[in-house]
């Protein structure tokens, strides 16, 4: 499936059409749910080599904006 290659900060997520966000081929929620299970990167690393340190950089970061693009009337919720 074609896909949107973003660029930096964010030049290896990639927005496939439907409007989902991925990684690697991974769902970036996906990639945070597999950081968020494992403390140790050294552990992650090596049961998911294909991933490096600054995928999950960008995978945060990405998340944070994301949420606010797809949800914009949160940031009035968020904030009294």
């Amino acid at each position: 499936m074609m896909g949107m290659n973003l660029n930096p900060p964010f030049d290896r997520i990639t927005i496939k059409m439907g409007g989902q966000p991925e990684l690697g081929g991974m769902p970036v929620a996906r990639v945070l749910e597999i950081w968020a299970r494992y403390p140790r990167r050294e552990e992650l690393f090596r049961d998911y080599p294909f991933l490096e340190e600054e995928d999950l950089k960008q995978a945060l970061a990405f998340n944070a904006v994301w949420d606010r693009v797809r949800n914009p009337m949160r940031v009035f919720r968020d904030y009294p």
